[in-house]
Parts: structure tokens; sequence; C-alpha cells
């Protein structure tokens, strides 16, 4: 025990001591930027937003080369992060850049929003990815769930911080970036989440969290710069930690520790708890509304939480059906294989042995007779020496679909092991034992058996009877 931990010590500190120099290098050069940053802010350079584009495309080639040892489980997630950092990039020369050129403030500033939204908008479908799988009805609960966040951010966003300002600053030209800290507040709560559905996720997951909670704030103090004026270096400081972030937790993907789940509340309940938080939300401010005497706005917000909570019982309703009617089916199909071989689709020797006893109880009590068939195959250990097991188990499959052709409806036919098959007959004298039997010989007289490359084999089966009274009167006998 001892010999162990020392020996995963010593693995730690060898893969420390492998990184340390490239996450130290990459500390103190994005030090260096926000330095720099801060530098050019109070000078008013344009060089400011190149500190910040390069720090974006420093994140994004860190998490391009994060995605190949980023655990299975947040794969889908990291595989969006370097578009996430593109699409921040791009929106960065819009705002500044294009300022040179002959295009109005409106049109930078809604290019700028779109690209910031799309960001963000990756980040939460990567998110619903791992929360919802391939399920649709999964993601319909998810992008409900997404909705009942995004309501309960943006109405008090909009009302209180949007609206009053919104006329006087350039208009609906820059609603899409005024937007945008509603849809990294969305992205920040489902990345959380899709923390909590992993079973051990590592730490390097709530270092990009923290990425994005920076990319909110920024998206906040561009929103303040816009509608309140305001210096934009504290949104670019904002911004340059959200990017530091996003290398930290590139760098570390696949190398740090995981988090032992102690969970109080499963991922389930910790999504109804946000759901409930976003309604309670939601329902505060329609009140506030109704108290400042905007009807309207009061009941459209109540209505919209309301018809989302309503529709988010349905589709939960929905998924609980699904998941037991999965149940079910799997519950069926574990009962059908407890009973049949899975080779043949035949019963096995558990159910023969049962039905066996059943006939002959019943057979006690009406003194019809019961018939039992035990069908061997001749030689069959040299057609899988010669061909091999699959063309073998081709041959059984075969001679299974040849008994159930050859004997009456009612009949039984059931593997009884290896190369033997038996048929239990209800109500077969001996008579009816040389009649069926004589039909299973035959069955097996009309054609070869094809094999693989055209070739084909002449199978026999050795038929031996038995009937109730007459030979015996247990199963065994």
């Amino acid at each position: 025990m001892g010999e162990s931990s020392f020996q995963l010590r010593e693995e730690i500190r060898a893969g420390a001591r492998q990184t340390s120099p490239l996450v130290v290098g990459i500390v103190l050069l994005l030090v260096f930027a926000y330095a720099l940053s801060f530098w050019l802010a109070v000078n008013g350079s344009v060089l400011r937003e190149g500190v910040l584009l390069g720090s974006l495309a420093l994140a994004g080639c860190a998490a391009a080369l994060a995605i190949r040892r980023a655990p299975i489980s947040t794969r889908a997630l990291w595989l969006v992060v370097p578009f996430f950092c593109l699409f921040l990039a791009a929106s960065e020369p819009a705002r500044l850049p294009l300022g040179h050129l002959s295009t109005s403030a409106g049109s930078r500033w809604l290019v700028a929003g779109a690209f910031a939204l799309g960001a963000y908008s990756l980040l939460a479908l990567a998110a619903l990815r791992l929360l919802s799988g391939s399920s649709v009805v999964a993601w319909s609960l998810g992008l409900i769930d997404a909705a009942m966040v995004a309501l309960a951010v943006s109405t008090p966003w909009y009302a209180l911080f949007i609206s009053p300002r919104l006329g006087d600053h350039g208009g609906w030209a820059l609603l899409p970036e005024l937007v945008v800290p509603v849809a990294a507040a969305v992205a920040m709560v489902l990345v959380w989440l899709s923390s909590r559905a992993v079973s051990s996720p590592e730490i390097s997951h709530f270092v990009l969290v923290a990425a994005i909670v920076a990319g909110f704030v920024g998206a906040v103090l561009l929103s303040r710069h816009l509608l309140a004026g305001g210096s934009m270096a504290a949104a670019h400081v904002a911004l340059l930690a959200s990017a530091l972030l996003v290398v930290a937790a590139a760098e570390t993907t696949g190398r740090s520790a995981t988090v032992s789940p102690r969970n109080r509340f499963g991922v389930g309940m910790t999504r109804m708890a946000v759901v409930l938080v976003s309604f309670a939300v939601a329902l505060a401010y329609a009140g506030l509304a109704f108290e400042r005497g905007d009807e309207i706005g009061g009941f459209a917000v109540t209505s919209a939480v309301s018809s989302l909570l309503v529709l988010r019982l349905l589709v939960h309703s929905l998924e609980r059906h699904h998941h037991s009617t999965r149940l079910e089916q799997a519950l069926r199909e574990q009962e059908q294989l407890a009973v049949m071989d899975s080779l043949t689709g035949l019963y096995n020797r558990r159910f023969l042995d049962a039905e066996l006893q059943l006939e002959l109880d019943r057979s006690a009590r009406s003194h019809a007779p019961v018939g039992v068939l035990l069908c061997d195959l001749d030689h069959f250990k040299q057609i899988n020496d010669r061909h091999g097991h699959l063309v073998g188990d081709s041959v059984l499959r075969e001679v299974a679909r040849r008994l159930l052709n050859a004997v009456r409806n009612g009949d039984l036919v059931a593997r009884y092991g290896g190369e033997e098959f038996v048929v239990l007959l209800p109500g077969g004298d001996k008579e009816k034992l040389w009649e069926i039997g004589e039909r299973c010989r035959r069955a097996f007289e009309v054609a070869p058996f094809q094999l693989p490359h055209n070739d084909e084999t002449v199978v026999t089966i050795s038929i031996g009877g038995a009937c109730w009274p007459d030979d015996a009167n247990t199963p065994r006998g």
C-alpha cells in the first residue's frame, strides 16, 4: 500500500514537471498582457484590442490542443471551446478596428453582438449535448430549462437597464450586444449543470465555468459602456481574464485531479432547483411590474413563465413515460433471454424442464399422453473443426429452423445443449412420436446445408423418443 502510494505521488510529480514550464510561460505571457492592457487603456491605444485578440487566439489554440486529452465524457464540450474563442475574437474587430471604416457604430455593434451571441450559444448547445445525449425528449427538456433561465435573467435586465436607455444610445442595432449577458448566463448555468452530470468531473471543468463567469462580467461591462458610459478598460480586463481561464482550463484538461461526487442532490434535483429559482425570479419581477403599473409587461412575463413551467411538466412526464417504456422493454428482453437460447432463438433447457413438468401435471389429470423427442446431430464436431465455429453456429440456426417447420403447432422445440435438441409433444403417443420424429428426420434430407463460399454439407440427425405413461412417469425418466 505504501509503495503504490509513493509511486502515485512520483507519477503526479513527473506530470507536474512535464507541464509546469508551459503553464508558467502561459501565465507570464498573460500577466504581461494584463499589464500591457492597463497601460494601453490609459493611453487609449487600439493595441489594447490587439492584446485581447492575441490572448483569445492563444486560448483557442490551447483549447484545440486539449481536445485529444479531454475525457470522453466532456469531449463534446471541448470540441466547441476553440470555436467559442474564435467567435469572441471575431467580435473584437467589429468594435474598434472597423470603427475606422465607413460603417456606422450601430452596424459595428450589431456584428460584434452577433458573433458574441454565437460564441455563448455554441457553449450552451455543447452543454446541452452533455446533459441530454441524443434523446429528443431530453433535448426538449434542456431547451425549456435554458428558456426558463433566459427569461429569469432577461426580463429584469431589459426592463431595468436596457429599455430606459436604448432609445438614446444607438437604438435596436445595439440589442444583440445587450443580449449577450443573457446568453452568457444561460451558458454558464448549463456548463455548470453539465459538470454535475459527469460522474467524476475534472477541476478543469470548473475552471472553464469560471472563464464563462468572467465572460459574463465582461458582457455586462460592455453593455454598461454602451448605455451608461464609462471606459472599455474594465470590460477588456474581464475578457482577458476569461481568455486566461480558458487557457488554464485547457492546459489542465486530462491532467488535473477529478472531483469526487459528493452531491446531496443529483443532477435532476439540481436542474429542478435552477428551474424553480428562475420561476421565482420571473414571478418576482412580474409582481414588481404590476406594482409599477406595467400590467402588459407583468402579464406577458407571468404568461411566459407559466407556459414554460407547464410545458416542462408535460415534457418531463413524457420523459418519465419514455424511460418507463424502455425499462419495461428491457425487462421483457431479460425475461425472454432467461428462457430463450440466444443463438437459435429456441427455448432453452430451463424453460423445457419447467414446461415438461407442467405438461406431466396436466396429463396426470387428463390422462393424455405426453411425448418427448431427443434429437442429436451426427458428427457435428467435424463441421466445427473443418469450417470453424461461426459456420457451426449458422448450421445450428438452420437446424432450429427446420425442426420448427417439421413439428405441429403447439409442439415445443428447445435447445437442450450443444448439438442436442428436444421436441415436447403434448398429446404425443407412440404413433405421434414416430410420425413427428420421421418428419424431423426427413427435414434434413430435403436439401443440404449451405455454407459460405458456395460450399454445402449434408447434416444428419439421430432421434429417440419416449412418452408418458408408457415409458416413464417423471421428467427425468
